[in-house]
This record gives structure tokens, sequence and C-alpha cells, in this order.
């Protein structure tokens, strides 16, 4: 049975990179624009800043202020919306650490609890438990996350939505558990054909890839 390393990363010698994570209150202050990780930067282990730098670039492109006179509405508009999905993006970020069962460590723990999560991702949970996500949850055409994003995470790692009061509003669930059962076989067919994830690494780092 191999050891993960990951319970041996306390006693490896890393070199660490302290990194300033959030967002600017505002994005948008006189005649300066933040983009790019000038604006913000969350999550190492998501490519969401590079969406957001391109929505919101395409956004300023798209409403540059005519003259000086339009420039303090459409600055202020642009900080507000700029601001909301930056915290639409933290919301769906935090999904995963919240709906993790890990509770091995003092930082799961930490970023499961309800102490460290913002409200607005509360409040969608303890509405999720009695009906699942839909487009009126997502309204800002600037979310870089919608409702797609939100079922594959959300009923991915098992979340839990009852579905007994409203069942007869999803009337198409045998198809849906035909559909389901289709796939399993399927990925377990596949599966079988396919070469362990070490014996791969293994063979690629001794024959190399084959180019396309």
């Amino acid at each position: 049975l191999r050891t993960s390393l990951g319970a041996k990363a306390d006693e490896l010698n890393l070199r660490r990179i302290p990194m300033r994570i959030g967002y600017r209150e505002r994005a948008w202050e006189g005649n300066c624009i933040a983009i790019g990780l000038a604006q913000g930067f969350v999550e190492p282990l998501e490519a969401t800043g590079i969406l957001m730098y391109d929505a919101t670039a395409r956004m300023l492109a798209e409403q540059f202020p005519p003259t000086f006179a339009a420039m303090p509405v459409i600055a202020k508009r642009f900080n507000e919306r700029v601001t909301h999905a930056w915290d639409r993006v933290i919301d769906f970020i935090k999904l995963h650490y919240v709906l993790s069962r890990r509770d091995d460590s003092a930082f799961w723990r930490e970023n499961r609890a309800a102490t460290s999560t913002p409200d607005s991702l509360l409040e969608s949970l303890a509405q999720w438990r009695h009906l699942p996500p839909n487009d009126y949850d997502f309204a800002s055409k600037l979310s870089i996350f919608n409702l797609q994003n939100y079922l594959y995470v959300l009923y991915g790692m098992a979340f839990e939505t009852d579905m007994g009061p409203i069942g007869q509003r999803f009337p198409h669930e045998a198809r849906a558990r035909a559909l389901f059962g289709a796939v399993e076989r399927e990925a377990k067919l596949i599966a079988a054909e396919l070469l362990p994830h070490r014996e791969l690494i293994n063979r690629i780092k001794q024959f190399g890839l084959q180019r396309v």
C-alpha cells in the first residue's frame, strides 16, 4: 500500500510563497482601473482569475465613458458589479470546502465551519436543502459560475435536497436514473481498458508521449 505524499508534507523542506488573497474594494478609482492581478486574486487552484479579468476588461471596453460627466455613475456601477462578481466567485470556491467531509486537520475543519463561510453561501445552501438550485439564483450576467457549475459540485459531492414535497415538479426521475445507470456502466467499461494511474505515469516517463 502506497503512502501518500500528503501524510509527509510537514516533513518536507518547501519554499513557501506568501500571497495576499482578496480583491480591491474599488476596482475603479478616479481615472485608474485595476484589471488582472491588480484587481484581485482568490484561489491558486482555480482559473477563476482569468475569467474575471476577461469579463471585467470586456465590461470596461463596452461601457467606457463617452464623457467625463458620465464617468462617476459608470465607475460606481462598474465597482458594484465587479464586487458582486468576486463575491460570487468566493461563494463557489468556498462551496468545495464546505461540502467536503474531511476533518483530519485544522485546515479542513476551519474551512468547513459556518463561521468562515459567507452568509450568501449559507443562505443558498439552506434554500437548496429544500429546493434545487435554479436560474433565478444566478441572475447576474457577470457571474462566472452559474447553475450548471453549482449542480455539478453540489450533487457531485453528495449534497442532499429533500425532494419529497416537490417530487411532482420533476416527473422524469425514472428516465434520469436510467441515464445515470448508463453513464455508470459506460464509465466502468472504459476504466477497465485504462492503465492504472501510476503505471501510466511510469510508461510516460520511460517512453514519453506520442505526438498527435
